[in-house]
């Protein structure tokens, strides 16, 4: 049974450099005396803003994200983002595969693959984003969604690195920034994080392996993000197969970022 819960916000391209430098002072000067040993916090910033999160983070309790890497280390990739940049300011989680770069970007499952593959190679803890559209949900497709989401992503990932990966189900039509948004249950949630939770195991074991199968199943980290905030996550949290949350706009602001955080701990 995992003891720790994972927050992790995404501040995705919502705030100036200095916002976020104040945000992350204010966030500091709060938890200070919080018992944060029952919780792992990240917060995944702008780049620009990375160099100078990583000086005011060090000797706290609060770790440091990164929204997005390239699947090379080095090389001629105009605009793209080095993991052993990210390492040198003490990153620890990546985002890799959210909706918004699936969509908007293009971001395709073999580049999301070798994305997860690097991270991992390099130490760092990636975090998968799968999650159905609403034509999908409609069409009764979000398991086939995400099977392939997973399974592709997946695709050549060693056993041994289950523990080190972390799945956030990011349903699309239940994000905050969409137009179609809407309300997802409880329920759905925990069924679907369920679900994950065996296609993971799947992909990664065959059928003649349960003993290893037993040995990683309690070890998987399966996370939600979809509108969560202060009036959900205590519900979210309590589900078995909810390890934790990603948080957008709830995490933009001092008050309803700490609310939130005492609502999970």
């Amino acid at each position: 049974m995992l003891s720790k819960k994972i927050i992790l916000a995404n501040w995705k391209m919502q705030l100036s450099y200095n916002e976020t430098l104040n945000l992350t002072n204010e966030l500091k000067i709060k938890l200070k005396n919080h018992k944060l040993k029952n919780v792992d916090i990240g917060l995944c910033a702008d780049y620009l803003t990375i160099p100078e999160l990583s000086k005011i983070l060090k000797n706290t309790r609060i770790e440091l994200g990164s929204q997005n890497v390239f699947w090379k280390e080095k090389g001629a990739y105009t605009g793209e983002i080095s993991i052993n940049n990210l390492k040198h300011f003490n990153v620890k989680f990546i985002i890799i595969g959210h909706s918004e770069r699936r969509q908007n970007l293009l971001e395709s499952d073999e580049m999301i693959n070798k994305k997860i593959k690097l991270t991992l190679e390099n130490g760092l803890i990636p975090v998968l984003c799968v999650g159905e559209n609403l034509e999908e949900r409609r069409k009764n497709k979000k398991d086939l969604v995400l099977i392939r989401q997973i399974k592709s992503a997946l695709s050549g990932i060693k056993t041994k690195d289950i523990e080190k990966l972390i799945i956030a189900y990011e349903p699309i039509w239940s994000i905050s920034t969409t137009k179609i948004k809407q309300k997802i249950e409880t329920a759905e949630v925990e069924y679907t994080n369920k679900l994950i939770k065996q296609i993971l195991l799947d992909t990664l074991f065959s059928e003649n392996d349960n003993i290893s199968m037993k040995k990683f199943e309690d070890k998987i980290r399966l996370i939600f993000g979809g509108s969560v905030d202060a009036s959900n996550v205590a519900n979210l949290i309590k589900q078995p197969h909810v390890h934790g949350v990603l948080i957008g706009g709830a995490s933009l602001n001092t008050k309803s970022f700490i609310n939130l955080i005492n609502n999970i701990i």
